[in-house]
């Protein structure tokens, strides 16, 4: 008898209650991250909140990426990884697209591949002795 009462709840268990789990479309996602859309923008696309997307990415990803990152993934570890093509398809283009606008290709690098104008200046002492005359000369008109 307490054996029939221990399968019946078993039973009554082993379903599993509440609401379904979200499924994504992979492809879609990862396009998502190549077209480097954020999160927020991810999370509009799908209809759904972060937290949900964040769950969805463990179940999704969590397998393949364990033994990189362990049980702790995120949505931010995955995104980097899906976003870099798209950081390679821009690159691409920018090379293109320096050939005919130099100045968009120079904004592009900037804000979405981190480069950064480098301005090294080298004085030899023939510049800095022509410099402290050209101050001094100013400091006695001034005077």
């Amino acid at each position: 008898m307490i054996d029939a009462i221990k399968d019946a709840f078993k039973d009554m268990n082993a379903e599993k209650k509440g609401r379904p789990l979200k499924e994504f479309n992979r492809s879609e996602f990862e396009g998502l991250c190549t077209l480097q859309c954020t999160e927020q923008e991810i999370c509009a696309f799908f209809g759904c909140s972060d937290k949900t997307l964040m769950r969805w990415v463990r179940r999704e990803y969590g397998d393949e990426y364990r033994e990189e990152f362990g049980d702790e993934l995120t949505f931010r570890q995955i995104y980097n990884i899906k976003s870099a093509k798209g950081r390679i398809s821009l690159r691409r283009w920018q090379f293109k697209q320096a050939e005919k606008n130099p100045t968009m290709a120079i904004w592009l690098g900037k804000n979405w591949l981190e480069q950064t104008d480098n301005v090294q200046v080298e004085a030899g002492n023939d510049t800095l002795k022509a410099a402290k005359d050209i101050l001094s000369g100013i400091s006695s008109v001034i005077e």
